[in-house]
């Protein structure tokens, strides 16, 4: 499997486990818009109360939105709530806004420095290893998780692989 299919496995595996404004009139963190839209979604077509769903959205612990780009996040808001019921019953909204807005979400420091380093390591262990393909397919990805996984670049290919596990799970 190529670096996009791990990426997009990964990333909508995690995925599937109304943006407004603060009282005080700034716009909220993207991370708080993209919960509210993802949860009124649910509230609306499950019914599932979103005190509780925003409060797993947001949890460090239980949330996946700390392990996407904030961009992407920001971006995937609007989408999300535009989706209808069908998409959430079958869990697919969250991907499809991902993937709608994914081409907009410029590279970050943090993801181009995870490819340049990333990509003599995976050349050695037998993967292709353009820097291009890399920022594509790895964009949609948090600073956070990308610089986790950057230490992984200085391994074996059976630690690295190990190590790359680790870094993109939950």
């Amino acid at each position: 499997m190529g670096l996009v299919g791990v990426s997009r496995w990964v990333l909508l595996g995690l995925a599937l486990t109304t943006a407004c404004s603060d009282e005080d009139g700034s716009a909220p963190a993207p991370e708080e818009a993209f919960c509210d839209a993802y949860c009124q979604v649910y509230w609306e077509c499950e019914r599932i109360p979103g005190h509780t769903c925003n409060e797993w959205c947001l949890s460090e612990s239980t949330g996946f939105v700390h392990r996407i780009n904030r961009e992407a996040l920001a971006l995937a808001a609007a989408c999300l709530s535009e989706r209808p019921c069908s998409e959430v019953e079958d869990a697919q909204f969250v991907e499809i806004c991902l993937e709608a807005v994914e081409p907009d979400v410029d590279a970050t420091d943090v993801l181009v420095r995870f490819c340049e380093e990333m990509s003599p390591t995976w050349f050695d262990c037998g993967y292709r290893a353009d820097v291009h393909e890399c920022i594509e397919s790895f964009k949609l990805w948090s600073d956070g998780v990308l610089g986790r996984a950057i230490e992984c670049a200085v391994m074996t290919c059976e630690e690295m692989e190990s190590c790359l596990d680790a870094a993109f799970s939950p």
